[in-house]
């Protein structure tokens, strides 16, 4: 065992430094999935601040301890390889794709739902108007 963990291996260290709060807390659970424990140091008004908001340099590092560094570059390493080996195109074949375009199917009938309550709102509040003016 090189002599640095030695020292303090629960000691926390850097992982990386993401750019946004939500990208930290995303890898931090991916780690934590992984049986890594990882800390991501974000505040709340990381997590409100829009993505197109977002500052150009990386504000939220990933901590785990010092033992379980390579472990975790390792971790990463080999997730974001499989994410770049995903044939997008086929993924609307799978049990997930399927729940997916369901879930967006729903969603269009909420947004019509939301437009027609909308709509007589406003026909009930002119003709509300209407009928107390005559």
């Amino acid at each position: 065992m090189p002599a640095d963990l030695q020292t303090n291996p629960e000691e926390l260290v850097t992982l990386l430094n993401a750019a946004t709060a939500f990208e930290a807390n995303v890898i931090a659970a991916a780690l934590h999935d992984a049986g890594i424990e990882a800390t991501a140091l974000t505040t709340e008004a990381d997590l409100e601040t829009p993505l197109s908001l977002a500052r150009e340099k990386p504000v939220a590092p990933v901590l785990v301890r010092k033992a379980d560094l390579e472990r975790a570059r390792t971790h990463l390493e080999e997730t974001q390889e499989g994410a770049a080996e995903i044939d997008w195109s086929q993924v609307a074949d799978t049990q997930e794709g399927s729940v997916l375009a369901e879930a967006q199917g729903g969603l269009r009938w909420a947004r019509r739902g939301f437009l027609l309550l909308v709509l007589a709102a406003l026909s009930l509040a002119i003709w509300w108007i209407v009928a107390g003016l005559a």
